[in-house]
């Protein structure tokens, strides 16, 4: 509760990620050490600690981005694994 840690279904435990505020731009540097959230709609559940740090603590709920920890620069778009399908199309009846 105290320490920046967060919860994350998948991501293994230790690692560290940065969480940025879309509201208000701030970010801070979480370790994952639970599992969580269960709800769908979340994606990490995080400490009392990195809530306040980024000044969210009494907003609940609030969208956020994950970033690598080590990134310093913005992600690129990254290139298709697959080169796209031509359209086909679609037939509707009536």
């Amino acid at each position: 509760m105290h320490a920046l840690t967060a919860a994350h279904r998948t991501l293994a435990f230790g690692t560290v990620v940065r969480v940025r505020s879309l509201v208000n731009g701030r970010e801070v540097k979480v370790r994952i050490n639970d599992r969580g959230p269960f709800s769908r709609m979340r994606i990490i559940d995080l400490s009392r600690a990195a809530a306040a740090e980024l000044g969210m603590l009494s907003l609940g709920i609030k969208d956020v981005l994950l970033l690598a920890a080590d990134a310093s620069a913005p992600p690129s778009v990254p290139e298709p694994l697959v080169p796209s399908a031509p359209e086909v199309p679609v037939f509707s009846p009536g």
